[in-house]
């Protein structure tokens, strides 16, 4: 999966993209996933930003921030990457909770921030972030790996 500089949304991967800012999903078992394109598609002008998609079948929802053309500063990136999946979180929350949908129960919850393979950053810095968010969004797990196991809900 990318996200698309040209269309300014995520897409499927095909052939000639760039893997080094690609979040890989390994789908063994051929589930269906579903790429929803959340930022400049499905949801446009959220304050405080919002995630660019999500993939999702039956039993989880993963919420994807890219920031592979991310320079400088790799906190106020990293800063920037959370608090953009934490709003995206708390919108579908309310929005679903509207309509008597309990999202956290529904599925199993988890994000990912993808950052381009030469971007700056150490095991002990995600390792904060990961423990901040999950303390921050009630458990759900953040993860910084380019690759995924579709097969494993990641919580």
């Amino acid at each position: 999966m990318v996200d698309d500089e040209e269309t300014k949304c995520s897409r499927f991967g095909k052939e000639g993209d760039d893997v080094g800012k690609a979040l890989m999903v390994i789908n063994e078992k051929k589930r269906e996933i579903v790429l929803l394109s959340i930022d400049n598609k499905l949801l446009k002008g959220i304050q405080g930003g919002i995630a660019d998609c999500a993939l999702f079948d039956d039993k989880q929802f993963r919420f994807v921030e890219f920031k592979t053309n991310a320079e400088g500063n790799a906190q106020k990136n990293f800063d920037k990457a959370t608090s953009q999946l934490k709003n995206t979180i708390q919108v579908f929350r309310d929005r679903l909770q509207a309509v008597d949908v309990m999202f956290d129960d529904a599925v199993v919850l988890s994000c990912h921030i993808v950052l381009s393979h030469n971007f700056p950053r150490s095991m002990a810095t995600t390792q904060n972030y990961q423990y901040e968010f999950a303390t921050d969004t009630g458990g759900i797990m953040l993860s910084f790996d380019s690759e995924t196991y579709w097969e494993k809900p990641e919580r």
